[in-house]
């Protein structure tokens, strides 16, 4: 069910700022190194590089390090290509396969910190966004509510990307969440009138400091 003509601008202000936040994420998460494309001529190319990561990734097949390192170099090698270039999606999907394979290879890794999980499991969000397959950053974003349940931004974003990709099941339990954890949020007011107009009930009034969530 769509939002009417009056609302949709301000629905989509809510869209945009969940990707610009991520976006960010996503420039300030890819350093551009000295092996990086640009510079002089006689730098490696961002294809040798690849082909480096690639040829030790071989040699050592459960190497994380080595995983993070080709997901962020073809991320970066994506991000260097004109929007919708051959080749971009191919960048894409390989940094997503190598994103995920580091995240299965640390899944249960002793010294690998919480914090540095969540901002991959983003990042590959931001990848799945970028090949508009929202429907697995949606399950991304599942995994990000399990590690964080509190985390009430996590919820919006998870509902805004299953709006987008038409799941509103899911966007309406996110939305809910998000509205309980954080029912004063300057986004509360657009969401909520997505929840009512989609077969929600969202709270119109916050609850007192000392109730209960459930």
């Amino acid at each position: 069910m769509l939002l009417d003509r009056a609302r949709v601008k301000k629905w989509q202000k809510v869209i945009y700022a969940v990707m610009a936040v991520l976006m960010v994420a996503f420039l300030i998460y890819i350093p551009v190194g000295t092996n990086g494309c640009g510079g002089s001529s006689g730098q490696p190319t961002m294809n040798d590089r690849i082909k480096t990561l690639q040829a030790r990734l071989s040699a050592s097949p459960g190497n994380a390090a080595t995983m993070l390192a080709l997901a962020e170099a073809y991320q970066l090698a994506a991000g260097q290509r004109e929007r919708g270039a051959v080749g971009q999606d191919a960048d894409w999907t390989k940094a997503a396969q190598y994103y995920r394979q580091y995240l299965d290879a640390t899944q249960d890794a002793a010294g690998v910190p919480e914090a540095k999980r969540v901002e991959t499991l983003q990042t590959l969000a931001v990848v799945y966004a970028n090949l508009r397959d929202y429907a697995k950053a949606v399950r991304v974003y599942g995994e990000l509510t399990d590690l964080q349940p509190a985390n009430a931004e996590f919820f919006l974003q998870m509902g805004s990307f299953a709006v987008q990709a038409g799941d509103k099941s899911t966007a309406l339990l996110a939305f809910d969440r998000f509205l309980e954890l954080d029912p004063d949020s300057p986004n509360a007011s657009t969401i909520r009138d997505w929840v009512n107009k989609n077969g929600g009930e969202a709270p119109t009034t916050s609850p007192s400091p000392s109730g209960s969530e459930e």
